[in-house]
Order: C-alpha cells, then structure tokens, then sequence
C-alpha cells in the first residue's frame, strides 16, 4: 500500500506544506496536517512535553496527491509536478507534467500520454518543478 498525503501552499505565507488533507465540507476550506519536516522540529512538542499537531489553511487550487512514486534522485512525485523524461523520444529527452487520469496518474506531454510508473521503474524521470511555481517550464522546449 502507498502512503496517502498531500501537499498544497499555505494561506498564510505561500509556503508548501506536506501531509494529511481535510476539507470543510461546511466552509469549504482545506487544511493540510503536517508531516515530518515540513513543521520546524523545535515546535513539535509543546511545554508539557506532549506531541502537538499543526494544521495549516491551504489554497484548494494548489492542492497536489503524492502518487506513491519516486523519481530517480529520490523526490516523490505529485500531480502537478513538471518532470523531465531522458532518453527514449528519439533520444531526446521531453518535459511532461504528472496528471491523475482514469484512476492512475500518467505523464502528460504536448504529443503523447502514458503511464508514470514505466517511466519510474526505468529511472528515467526527474522532477523539475510544479505547474503553480513553475508553469513556464511546459511552455519551454528543452533539449538534453
């Protein structure tokens, strides 16, 4: 089983934040609780020594699901991260972004759509960027 979490930018200071997602379904907004290192370590305990939670507003729009998988320098793949396919393409590499599409997340590129796992389990994927922080990176061609 693959670990189930998020990722989305804080309301409060645009700042990723990494970990398990709750909707309001009443107000509408979205929280993210955070995980390991995306809170200062020094802010995780509280006076009385006991383990504290944070919870943080996120933007709805920047909300990404982590797909379980790993590029080959070892930085976990989200929906909506820009990645950089190698070799294969008539040996040149193709910039693509991560889509979640009929139940599976796939690599999406200007002429061509596939699965993310064959791509990771040849390590020929990489992370670049997102589509929020980066979108200029999709619109640039990109040569090895």
């Amino acid at each position: 089983m693959r670990e189930i979490k998020f990722r989305g930018k804080r309301k409060d200071n645009s700042q990723w934040i990494i970990g398990y997602l709750l909707k309001d379904e009443i107000t509408g907004q979205c929280f993210i609780f955070a995980l390991g290192n995306s809170v200062n370590e020094s802010e995780n305990f509280g006076e009385d020594g006991c383990l504290r939670f944070f919870a943080f507003e996120v933007e709805e729009d920047t909300i990404c699901q982590y797909t379980g998988l790993k590029d080959k320098n070892n930085n976990e793949i989200c929906n909506g991260d820009i990645c950089r396919i190698d070799g294969g393409f008539g040996n040149r590499g193709v910039t693509c972004k991560v889509a979640f599409n009929d139940g599976c997340f796939d690599v999406v590129g200007e002429l061509f759509r596939d699965y993310l796992k064959v791509y990771v389990a040849n390590h020929s994927i990489k992370v670049i960027g997102n589509i929020y922080d980066n979108p200029d990176l999709l619109e640039e061609p990109h040569e090895n």
